[in-house]
């Protein structure tokens, strides 16, 4: 028998299962303390795969003990897969993300690493991590930025004729769009 699982019959034509209540889990899955319901999903990957489910349910504890959904992708089951997810640093997550976002958006590659702090405020980065910004009519690599500088400098249009007129506004040269 693998795990705490308890497998036992109720009758000739049923299979009953006690789970332990460290495994009962709320959702998609009804588990009582006698009977798991499956709610229709396949036993195996290949009956996952056929009707084009990214899940399927064996009813069989995991390496690890929990009784819940594997992934047809990696067999994992979900509880792993969300506890493996949870033991990852996120701030490498973050890097790794920020890495491999310009390839996708077709932004440039930097010519520098990512500093700590931002290239224009020189403050730390808020919530979200630095930005790379680049000249959108050239597509060079510009320089890291903050996301509330980032966002400002396309409020003025990602131009110096843009941020002349703020400064001019700033001391007072103009009114209102004079």
């Amino acid at each position: 028998m693998c795990g705490n699982a308890k497998w036992g019959a109720e009758s000739a034509d049923s299979l009953t299962m006690h789970i332990p209540a460290r495994y009962q889990h709320s959702g998609k899955r009804h588990v009582s303390s006698r009977r798991l319901v499956t709610d229709g999903l396949p036993g195996t990957v290949k009956e996952a795969r056929l009707r084009g489910l990214t899940r399927y349910f064996t009813g069989k504890p995991c390496p690890r003990g929990h009784i819940t959904d594997r992934l047809v992708s990696t067999r994992k089951c979900i509880a792993c897969s969300v506890d493996d997810e949870k033991r990852r640093d996120p701030l490498k997550l973050r890097e790794k993300a920020r890495r491999n976002s310009w390839k996708h958006n077709k932004l440039p590659t930097p010519t520098r690493p990512c500093p700590a702090k931002c290239e224009l405020c020189g403050g730390p980065p808020t919530s979200r991590a630095l930005h790379l910004d680049h000249d959108k009519k050239t597509g060079a690599f510009r320089g890291w930025l903050c996301h509330y500088c980032n966002t400002n400098l396309g409020r003025f249009g990602d131009d110096i004729e843009g941020l002349m007129r703020a400064v001019r506004y700033l001391q007072g040269q103009t009114h209102h769009g004079d």
